[in-house]
């Protein structure tokens, strides 16, 4: 689409953007190689200068390839804004270059762009943003909520912030489908939320966090008027404001003079979450499951295409989210907008009970999407733009190209911090739905092993709780009896119990080998990509198959970068690879087999590490919620008990835990420093147990066993090899090795039924 305004031979493009692209990875790596190489010579003033010459040539190589309509310029764009936060000296020419540029190429990066605003190098990304939200405002009109809300109390941002106020606020119909949104959630969830938040919030001493959160709640839960839809939300809310709005009149008080909340202790505030749960067991009654009539949840939503005949909504119009994709100019005219809402909305059973709404638009179809709320999904959102990074650089590699090697992916859209928009993926199921159908006596045998082995944690504390049991069986059981007990769970369940699954999906024999083929490629491509974000939490329900071709896809990114290793019973292995798994292959060698895809796929990524690397440093600039929540519990109890912050055997770049003016994105880095060693060979043992080592979980009495377990027996192929792989097949037999290790998937989570 750029060509035809430069009018020049596509090939002589194509030569001028590889040219640019290669000055611009040439000076980017003399940059970096510097300051790597000596970092106390940061300060002086040669050396500053050498280095803002590189970084100016590297953002000046990648405009000019933007310009030529490179795709590998439009994935390392994140870089020129890293250097542009870094050198002062290339802000001026960034802001001459890309006023060049048509937007459009910049829209995949509106969340990072909008998150540099609360830093030095706003003024690099206004007239960027200015000019997207003139000519595509519903591609920035929600990551813009998201930022405003961020932003509230940063003096400093406020001058950007009320500038593409006056450009995107004009749409109130957008303004109130998002309220209406954010209102399907149901109550009590939110209310513990708010709690959960303000506790942290008090802990920090942080009043002004403190009332803006009461005042959302309040506003959202409590009050009888929304600001863009009026009355017009759903039973269970209206129920719930009048049971307890008088309540939290009196413990609280109200929204804008809420000193009595301010006020409180930690106790105080404990004690007085208790009298308002002890009220009325009413707002649990409501809380509803399966298919509802969408009028009950939301009349402002049934009621759609009455609202958008009125005066104060008069040609204003909502297009289907997620249909900015920054990879071609956007048709406008042809963009598919909402025309209304199914009358019927299912709820999920999940713990967040999200709602899967129908949404009919004005090209004649009916599309579903999935509201999720009580979560701030931005996270997952990143995922998913690292995840289409992925699949560009799998495309782009001739071998992984021509293995058909990629990643399902999905578009994500965070609305507000609590709740956002996935894309419904017809045809899919939860893998747990496959291996554990209700009723099912494979169901009720896992069921029966799963509380089998939960007693048996709880039976090492006698009269400890799950976790501390866990702590103590780590500590006084052998890993000998630990694999034993594994071992004799795993028996009891017929190893292909999946495989079936996939077989009774198909019509001959010739369908089941395309669909299993399918299955184990994707499979393989997941296990290696969420490997290197280090994504946990990989229960069965957290993967979905496509039951019309095989391919699995990954869903629910919330524990992602190592985050799992926090938990009170951490993840011990690298990615899910259970007996289920394994055999899907059967009677092939199924870790062969799925070692070549890994090793085409890990081998591919790391050529592009610099890529990769680009996106994950502009993450740091925006840490999501859970990462400052993360870094905030981790710092308190590592003051507590003095665990480092920075890796062994390297010097922390961001302070340490001590420092007055405390960087909270030291975990992000910290983070991004761990994706980097897996892009380099690292040993997965060593990656792991030096992430370990920076947990909370360092200081307690099982910390040396769960560590010697990560580390395997002497025997073991990941103990004996080096803690740098000699090449990527090394890498990837140790990882397969540490992901089936017994005596790690013995200490598993029990929900997490790692037998299975």
């Amino acid at each position: 689409p750029i060509r035809h305004m430069l009018q020049v031979p596509s090939w002589i493009q194509a030569q001028a953007a590889e040219s640019f692209m290669k000055l611009a990875e040439f000076c980017s790596s003399r940059l970096e190689s510097r300051n790597d190489a000596d970092p106390k010579m940061d300060m002086s003033a040669e050396f500053q200068s050498h280095g803002a010459e590189l970084a100016q040539t590297v953002v000046r190589s990648l405009v000019e390839a933007l310009r030529f309509d490179s795709e590998e310029a439009r994935n390392r764009f994140p870089r020129a804004l890293d250097l542009c936060a870094s050198y002062p000296e290339v802000r001026d020419e960034f802001i001459e270059l890309t006023s060049n540029v048509p937007c459009w190429v910049f829209l995949r990066w509106v969340p990072q762009l909008l998150a540099s605003l609360g830093f030095h190098e706003a003024g690099c990304s206004i007239p960027l943003l200015e000019r997207m939200a003139k000519e595509y405002p519903q591609a920035i009109f929600y990551p813009f909520q998201l930022t405003k809300e961020d932003l509230a109390n940063s003096p400093s941002a406020q001058k950007y912030i009320n500038r593409l106020h006056l450009l995107l606020n004009d749409n109130r119909l957008l303004c109130a489908f998002v309220e209406s949104l954010n209102l399907l959630s149901y109550a009590d969830q939110r209310y513990v939320d708010w709690h959960k938040s303000t506790s942290l919030a008090k802990s920090t001493h942080d009043r002004d966090r403190v009332a803006q959160l009461y005042g959302s709640f309040y506003h959202d839960y409590l009050s009888k008027s929304k600001t863009w839809t009026g009355n017009g939300y759903g039973i269970p809310l209206k129920m719930f404001a009048s049971v307890y709005a008088a309540v939290f009149h009196q413990l609280f008080g109200y929204p804008d003079r809420c000193e009595k909340l301010l006020r409180m202790t930690k106790k105080q505030f404990s004690n007085a979450l208790a009298q308002v749960e002890n009220v009325s067991p009413m707002a649990k009654q409501i809380c509803k499951m399966g298919y509802l009539e969408l009028r009950y949840l939301s009349p402002w939503l049934a009621d759609f295409e009455t609202h958008c005949k009125e005066d104060s909504f008069m040609d204003q119009f909502i297009e289907l989210p997620g249909q900015y994709k920054g990879k071609v100019v956007p048709d406008l005219e042809n963009h598919i907008r909402i025309a209304g809402f199914d009358s019927s909305v299912l709820v999920m059973t999940s713990i967040r009970k999200p709602k899967r709404i129908g949404v009919r638009c004005n090209d004649e179809k009916e599309y579903r999407l999935l509201v999720k709320g009580g979560e701030d999904l931005r996270l997952d959102q990143r995922i998913e733009q690292l995840f289409d990074v992925f699949n560009q650089i799998l495309r782009s590699n001739e071998k992984s190209r021509s293995r058909n090697l990629y990643l399902r992916t999905y578009n994500v859209v965070p609305l507000t911090r609590n709740v956002g928009i996935l894309e419904w993926l017809p045809n899919t199921v939860p893998i747990k739905s496959i291996v554990m159908p209700q009723g099912g006596t494979s169901s009720e045998l896992i069921r029966k092993l799963t509380d089998e082995m939960k007693y048996e944690v709880l039976a090492c504390g006698k009269g400890l709780n799950l976790q501390d049991s866990w702590g103590r069986m780590c500590r006084t059981v052998s890993s000998r009896e630990i694999i034993k007990r594994f071992r004799a769970r795993e028996s009891q369940i017929p190893a292909n119990l999946l495989r079936n699954g996939l077989r009774a999906l198909c019509a001959s024999v010739e369908s089941f080998i395309s669909i299993r083929s399918r299955f184990a490629k994707t499979f393989a491509v997941f296990s290696v990509c969420g490997y290197i974000c280090g994504i946990g939490d990989r229960h069965l329900d957290n993967f979905l198959l496509d039951e019309s071709d095989g391919t699995l896809v990954g869903i629910d990114f919330g524990y992602s970068f190592g985050i799992s290793l926090q938990l009170g019973i951490p993840e011990l292995v690298p990615m899910r690879l259970t007996r289920q798994f394994i055999n899907i292959l059967s009677p092939l060698d199924t870790t062969v087999l799925l070692k070549h895809d890994m090793v085409y796929t890990m081998r591919a990524l790391q050529e592009s590490k610099h890529i990769i690397l680009n996106v994950l440093n502009v993450f740091v600039k925006e840490p999501h919620l859970d990462f400052v929540n993360e870094a905030k519990r981790v710092r308190d109890k590592a003051k507590r008990a003095d665990i480092p912050s920075n890796m062994s055997g390297t010097q922390s770049s961001v302070g340490s835990l001590d420092s007055k003016d405390e960087d909270l994105t030291w975990l992000p880095k910290q983070k991004i420093k761990f994706a980097q060693m897996k892009l380099e060979r690292f040993n997965p043992k060593y990656i792991m147990s030096e992430e370990f080592s920076l947990t909370p979980h360092s200081k307690k009495a099982f910390y040396s066993a769960v560590k010697s377990a990560i580390c395997g027996d002497r025997s073991s192929l990941r103990f004996r090899t080096e803690n740098q792989c000699a090449d990527v097949e090394q890498q990837i037999d140790c990882l397969i090795e540490h992901a089936t290790d017994p005596g790690l998937l013995g200490r598993a989570y029990v929900g997490w039924h790692p037998f299975v």
